[in-house]
């Protein structure tokens, strides 16, 4: 009998542990480090006034899809945005994703 508890304890705490754990591929890690190094990017570029405003804003709604996308990953749901918006703005307003 106790044998049979201490199995089902460690079963239980090994469930625990697996469904805790965010799993990512090795794509996702590649989409994470591209996100991380464009972000630094479009800071440097904003901080040193090289950048527009039309186009901090493209960089601003990627990188917001981006984490919308994460955080539909995080709650096991379908992503919001299935494709990156594909026109840079000349003016503002700008409609960023029409797919929304």
């Amino acid at each position: 009998m106790k044998g049979m508890k201490q199995a089902a304890v460690l079963v239980i705490v090994l469930v625990m542990c697996i469904a805790g754990c965010d799993v990512y591929t090795s794509q996702a890690v590649a989409t994470f480090d591209t996100n991380a190094a464009s972000a630094r990017s479009a800071a440097d570029a904003a901080n040193a006034g090289q950048t527009s405003q039309p186009a901090m804003a493209y960089q601003l709604e990627c990188f917001a899809e981006t984490f919308q996308n994460l955080s539909d990953a995080g709650h096991w749901r379908q992503p919001t945005y299935t494709a990156a918006p594909t026109t840079v703005p000349t003016t503002l307003p700008w409609t960023p994703n029409p797919q929304k």
